[in-house]
């Protein structure tokens, strides 16, 4: 969903998140004039103008480039990949140092600031999209998904307690192949053919191979 859609931000608008751009200019009366402002300048460029987290978005190929969001003390335009731009006049702050690596933003309190600003700002947009084009972006960083502890089934662990070299073997072998051969014994429901199943697996493991190979 990216950076502006994940932080918890009070914006001024009301909790139903608004499908359209203009229905979201009419629920923000405060603003309406600054928001208004921006939009126009943004409309000179060839960003396509959409809605998305409930504010509208404009995007190069279907890439977020800028976000237009109402607050409750001023209005901001979003600058995804932001990191990238020259920001000459120093227009630029990042809301949380350390932590925001791609995303800045530019705030107005005011009619009057958009208006002596017009041109920087229609530089800014210009430059965010041509980034875009030439691929300029930093990823989200994914966190991996935490790995599932080895469980050795019992009966398993007793055989191999007994048999060092056998549990060197089994060490030795891939992380996938201990879970398949440990799977392989507890699906089984009967004591008996668990026995049957690790009779099996012992020359396997010895061969270092799991019980699908």
């Amino acid at each position: 969903m990216g950076e502006l859609a994940t932080r918890n931000l009070q914006l001024a608008t009301p909790m139903a998140a608004p499908k359209t751009v203009a229905q979201y200019i009419a629920e923000n009366e405060q603003w309406q004039e600054v928001i208004i402002a921006l939009q126009d300048i943004i409309h000179r460029t060839d960003m396509v103008e959409t809605i998305k987290w409930g504010m509208p978005t404009y995007t190069i190929d279907k890439k977020n480039v800028i976000g237009l969001a109402a607050f409750k003390k001023h209005v901001a335009l979003w600058f995804h990949q932001g990191v990238f731009l020259a920001d000459t006049h120093k227009k630029l702050v990042n809301a949380q140092e350390g932590t925001t690596k791609a995303m800045r933003h530019w705030r107005f309190t005011k009619l009057e600031e958009v208006a002596a600003d017009e041109a920087i700002i229609y530089a800014y947009l210009e430059e965010a999209a041509q980034n875009q084009r030439e691929g300029k972006e930093i990823l989200p960083k994914r966190t991996p998904p935490k790995k599932k502890p080895l469980i050795i089934p019992p009966e398993l662990q007793a055989v191999l307690d007994k048999n060092p070299e056998l549990r060197e073997r089994f060490d030795a072998l891939k992380l996938t192949q201990k879970r398949n051969n440990c799977n392989f014994i507890v699906q089984a429901k009967r004591a008996e053919t668990k026995q049957k199943r690790i009779e099996r697996l012992i020359p396997l493991i010895l061969a270092g191979k799991g019980i699908y190979e």
